[in-house]
């Protein structure tokens, strides 16, 4: 019941620590969504109501403090914990290289929805900086999906222990 309570304040620590690695990392240029990959873990371990519920708390508090486009990631995060949801249970999920994809498919969908949302709500068409950022963008955080995953199963095992199921 506390992880309930906890969620969004850790959720909060995520999204300023996602925000401020990118602008020291990468100066702004590259942006690793630690949310996303979240979202994905939540997919592939959560429990459906849960991590429905955790996703649009995600996704909402993400666009209240970051987004330009309003409610893109409230709608974006469920669908993407869905997804990974409906692959779990049809496909092995613990294949490194098939997480690995899965977040490369995702965070390429991420940045063409949002992309073209914005172009429609803004009718401003900002100059394209080329698919070079978001390719790598988007290798790069394949990359460290396994890294991040072994950090979620350590915490979500942690927030476990003491509990029976």
């Amino acid at each position: 019941m506390i992880r309930y309570l906890l969620f969004p304040v850790m959720a909060l620590v995520l999204i300023v620590l996602q925000v401020t690695l990118a602008d020291v990392l990468f100066m702004g240029v590259i942006r690793i969504e630690l949310t996303l990959i979240l979202v994905i873990y939540l997919g592939f371990y959560g429990d459906l109501l849960e991590g429905t519920v955790l996703a649009l708390i995600l996704g909402f508090i993400f666009d209240t403090m970051t987004a330009t486009v309003p409610f893109f990631y409230t709608l974006f995060y469920p669908l993407v914990f869905l997804a990974a949801k409906g692959a779990s249970l049809r496909i092995y999920g613990e294949g490194i290289f098939f997480v690995m994809g899965f977040a490369l498919c995702c965070s390429l969908a991420e940045r063409v929805a949002g992309s073209l949302l914005y172009w429609h709500y803004s009718a401003i068409h900002p100059p394209a900086p080329g698919f070079g950022p978001v390719i790598v963008q988007s290798v790069l955080l394949a990359s460290v999906v396994p890294l991040f995953f072994a950090v979620f199963k350590k915490c979500d095992g942690a927030a476990h222990v003491g509990t029976s199921k």
